[in-house]
């Protein structure tokens, strides 16, 4: 059984990640464990250290999985490396036993990315695009769950609905920095 670290941004998340976690894994006959979940309320950026430390050296966990949002930071790129050289400021073998995502711009990109499961769980109406491409991720799906028909889903039963259903090789293919995560999680996890 391998015993994982999840930190994260956001106290709605919670039960979303570790059902997308649970899936990804699952898929892949991976058996595991969330034996922490930090939700940082705030960004991770200043406290992987930290988590790193607490993850492998005082929980001794297996895999650490460090989860931010894009926001305001232009370079991808730049997001990811800072958040590893973090870890790797701590102890390089942790490297191996990491999993980095970042969500550009926001968690709920991911959730929104597979449109069709979208509507369904929205029971939104029609063929068509969603409504509403011009807004960021995080207000475009408040502004879609205010379409919904009564009664309406709370907004932690919508997160929870849309990693339920939604379908994790579409979001794969709509998403390179959710790929790029699950890949990253797989390898970690085929390490221990």
């Amino acid at each position: 059984m391998i015993k994982v670290g999840v930190v994260y941004e956001g106290l709605r998340d919670t039960d979303a990640i570790s059902i997308l976690l649970k899936r990804i894994l699952d898929s892949k006959g991976i058996q595991f464990e969330i034996q922490k979940i930090v939700p940082a309320h705030t960004g991770i950026i200043k406290f992987v250290k930290s988590y790193t430390r607490q993850f492998f050296l005082i929980d001794v966990l297996d895999v650490g999985i460090f989860l931010t949002d894009q926001d305001v930071c232009v370079d991808r790129d730049n997001r990811r490396r800072h958040v590893k050289n973090e870890i790797k400021a701590v102890n390089p073998t942790y490297l191996n036993f990491s999993a980095v995502g970042v969500a550009d711009p926001h968690f709920e990109q991911w959730l929104i990315a597979d449109q069709d499961c979208v509507k369904k769980v929205l029971r939104l109406e029609g063929s068509s695009p969603l409504p509403f491409p011009g807004l960021k991720p995080k207000l475009r799906l408040e502004k879609l769950r205010s379409l919904m028909s009564l009664p309406q889903l709370t907004r932690n039963e919508l997160y929870i609905n849309l990693s339920t259903e939604l379908d994790i090789q579409s979001l794969k293919d709509t998403c390179p920095d959710f790929r790029l995560f699950v890949n990253e999680l797989i390898r970690a996890c085929n390490k221990i």
